[in-house]
This record gives structure tokens, C-alpha cells and sequence, in this order.
């Protein structure tokens, strides 16, 4: 049996935008991983309450809103400081996961 002849998967126009959406969304997964926390906070406190607040809204920012997103990091790195419960583990695990999320956006911009 002879198969039919296929026209070729990609084309050089596909290939291209394959390759520019490749690139455009090649640091989105890093990003994504380096946002999640290890464990879920336990809603014990009003303040890391208000703190996963804030990480679950950074999620939803788009990756475009760059201004957005650095303000929303900010504000929620002081706020943890500012409620100094720094040895909780729970905060610490939502203040690294911030801070990579700070590098990668540094790296995503440079």
C-alpha cells in the first residue's frame, strides 16, 4: 500500500510565528512555577489573610502590566515586613516565592 503524499506540517510562515510565540511565552511557565507557594496558609491570621489576598490577585495581573505587577510585589514584600512575622513559616514560603517571582520579572524586563 502506497500512502497519500502529506503536504509538510509546518510551512516557513507557520514556523516563524511558532518561533515568535515560542519566545513570547517562554518565560510565562517560569514565572507561573515560581509564583506558587509550597504549602496552602492556613487562615489563621488577618494579616497573611490580607497578604494571600494580594499573592492571589498577582496571579491574575497579565504579564503585560509590568507596572502593575512590580507595585503589587512591592507592597506585598512591606507588608509582610511591616507585620514582622517573619518566622512564621507559612509567610516566609509566600515572601520567596514573591521575591523569585521580583527576579524573574527583572530577568522578563532586561
Amino acid at each position: 500500500m502506497s500512502q497519500a503524499h502529506k503536504p509538510p506540517r509546518f510551512t516557513i510562515g507557520t514556523r516563524k510565528t511558532q518561533a515568535q510565540r515560542s519566545q513570547m511565552n517562554s518565560n510565562v511557565p517560569i514565572i507561573e512555577q515560581l509564583i506558587q507557594r509550597p504549602q496552602p496558609v492556613k487562615k489563621s491570621n488577618p494579616e497573611i489573610e490580607e497578604i494571600e489576598k494580594k499573592t492571589n490577585e498577582l496571579k491574575n495581573i497579565d504579564l503585560k502590566e509590568l507596572d502593575k505587577r512590580c507595585q503589587l510585589i512591592e507592597d506585598i514584600i512591606s507588608q509582610i515586613e511591616k507585620y514582622q512575622i517573619k518566622n512564621n513559616e507559612e509567610l516566609t514560603a509566600i515572601k520567596t516565592a514573591v521575591e523569585n517571582q521580583s527576579l524573574a520579572l527583572e530577568q522578563v524586563i532586561q
